[in-house]
């Protein structure tokens, strides 16, 4: 009678368990619905942790893998690629670590990074650039906004 209590108790842990692991992430997917090549393209890349989120215009989409929510580490990479949906493939593809990646506009990301060394009272720690999916170039907040 143990042995089948423990092995009942087993098979319910060893459940709940793979269904919390395997929960998909997905954002905008009612407004927006992704197409199965792009899931399948996320899969291969994030398995079912991707959080996926348009461009204003819905011209590319951002995929992120998702960081759990008791992650501990302030040094995690976050994962991501830029899905053209015009052309059907990965236009961009990077990781950096201790940053948040946004959209800026129809064509940019915003990337905010955590710096390692804050050297003042005045610093905010934080470096925040631009990322041209058009030109596929870096640029500074400080030089777009000289240009617009």
């Amino acid at each position: 009678m143990k042995h089948i209590l423990f092995i009942c108790v087993s098979m319910l842990v060893g459940y709940i368990v793979s269904c919390d692991t395997s929960k998909n992430v997905v954002h905008n997917e009612v407004n927006n619905p992704v197409s199965p090549e792009l899931k399948k393209n996320a899969f291969l890349k994030f398995e079912n942790d991707t959080i996926f989120s348009y461009s204003p215009k819905k011209s590319y989409v951002l995929c992120q893998k998702s960081i759990p929510e008791n992650n501990m580490n302030p040094n995690i990479l976050t994962e991501f690629f830029v899905y053209d949906l015009t052309s059907k493939k990965v236009i961009y593809e990077d990781k950096i670590s201790s940053s948040h990646v946004s959209w800026y506009s129809d064509y940019e990301l915003l990337i905010v990074q955590q710096k390692g060394t804050i050297v003042s009272p005045d610093d905010s720690g934080k470096i925040s650039y631009l990322y041209n999916l058009k030109l596929l170039k870096k640029t500074s907040k400080k030089e777009k906004a000289i240009t617009r």
